[in-house]
């Protein structure tokens, strides 16, 4: 018997805090819960992925109403791993000579960092003479 209501307290415990995390990610994303396209750059910090890799082109989020992101790095996923990950040698190489679109949605991670979960993605050369 103890077993059992132990059993149904922990489940509706991790019901009553997954409900309150949906309905927090819901508010908190309401003004922005469509898909958006966003364009970014890579930035090759010396740690290599001890932080978000990714930047906004700075017009961005002033134009979206998405003023957390001026000048902040995130992380952005494509089909369940890191962009990177999902690139062609050719560009991984010389990542930071290029421009990303990328098509998704914004979220915010539980540790408070926000994330673009993209479903698409295009990449476009900044300048041919940059990784020469």
């Amino acid at each position: 018997m103890k077993k059992a209501s132990f059993l149904i307290i922990v489940v509706i415990s991790i019901a009553l805090l997954f409900g309150a995390w949906k309905a927090y990610d819901g508010i908190y994303f309401k003004k922005n819960a469509g898909t958006m396209t966003i364009k970014c750059r890579y930035m090759a910090y010396a740690c290599g992925d001890c932080y978000p890799q990714w930047r906004t082109d700075s017009s961005f989020p002033a134009e979206n109403d998405l003023k957390e992101l001026i000048e902040e790095s995130f992380y952005v996923v494509y089909k369940g791993k890191q962009v990177e990950e999902s690139l062609p040698d050719s560009v991984n190489k010389c990542i930071i000579c290029y421009d990303f679109y990328f098509t998704g949605l914004m979220k915010k991670t539980l540790s408070g960092k926000h994330k673009f979960e993209t479903d698409s993605f295009q990449v476009k050369m900044e300048s041919p003479d940059c990784c020469n």
